[in-house]
C-alpha cells in the first residue's frame, strides 16, 4: 500500500476489532488512513486497536452495531449529541 494512495482516506473496517479486521485496521492505520473499527460485541478489542493504531501517530475509532439488524444500520447513521 502506498501512504500518497491512502493519506488523509478514511476506512471503515467492520469485523475490525478481531482477527483479519484487526490485521487490516493495523495495517491501513501504519499506512496513514484514518479508521473506523467496526465492532458487535468486541468493544475491549476494539480499544486495544485503537490503542495500538495510536501508538505510532495513527487515527482510529470505534462504531458499535449490529450490520444484520436494519435497525441498528439505520441508527449508524443517525446523528449523535456532541457530533
Amino acid at each position: 500500500m502506498s501512504e500518497l494512495v491512502l493519506k488523509g482516506e478514511v476506512a471503515l473496517v467492520t469485523g475490525g476489532a478481531v482477527r483479519p479486521g484487526r490485521t487490516l485496521a493495523l495495517a491501513l492505520a501504519a499506512h496513514v488512513a484514518r479508521v473506523i473499527v467496526h465492532y458487535v460485541h468486541s468493544a475491549g478489542s476494539a480499544v486495544d486497536v485503537i490503542q495500538e493504531t495510536a501508538a505510532p501517530g495513527g487515527v482510529a475509532c470505534a462504531l458499535q452495531g449490529d450490520l444484520s439488524s436494519t435497525a441498528a444500520h439505520r441508527a449508524l447513521h443517525e446523528p449523535r449529541a456532541g457530533s
